[in-house]
């Protein structure tokens, strides 16, 4: 399974959780998801804008992302903290992906499906977040 496959069962589950009322988006989801949304600014930008990216400069905008989800996280007290700390869980192989230089061996360069795959689920994500941060609580 890919990582944009396998983040997308927890994307449906959210998003039956949110149809349902089971999940009842609180000041605070809509205040975190803002904090995510800023992080992944750089994926409303349209695809051919993104491809002038060096891997580089790809893998580090991932990982930041991936940072920011971990740090809001940390404390998954509510739906929208769970379902991040799920994310981060999918996510989480991002972290050891580094462009191809002299590496120790616990990194891993990513092929460029990789990266596409991560940024699509990102873009998941983001829709997500979207979302909650437009519930009404």
């Amino acid at each position: 399974m890919t990582m944009a496959a396998d983040f997308d069962e927890a994307v449906r589950r959210a998003q039956s959780l949110l149809a349902s009322g089971d999940w009842q988006v609180t000041a605070a989801d809509r205040y975190l998801a803002s904090e995510v949304l800023a992080t992944l600014e750089w994926l409303t930008a349209a695809p051919p804008a993104l491809e002038p990216l060096s891997l580089e400069q790809r893998l580090t905008k991932l990982r930041e992302a991936l940072g920011a989800l971990a740090a809001v996280a940390a404390n998954p007290s509510s739906a929208l903290g769970r379902f991040l700390a799920e994310s981060v869980t999918v996510l989480a192989p991002i972290v050891r992906w580094h462009p191809p230089q002299p590496r120790t061996s616990f990194d891993i360069v990513p092929d460029p499906h990789q990266v596409s795959d991560a940024v699509l689920a990102f873009t998941r994500l983001r829709t997500l977040l979207l979302a909650v941060q437009g519930a009404d609580g």
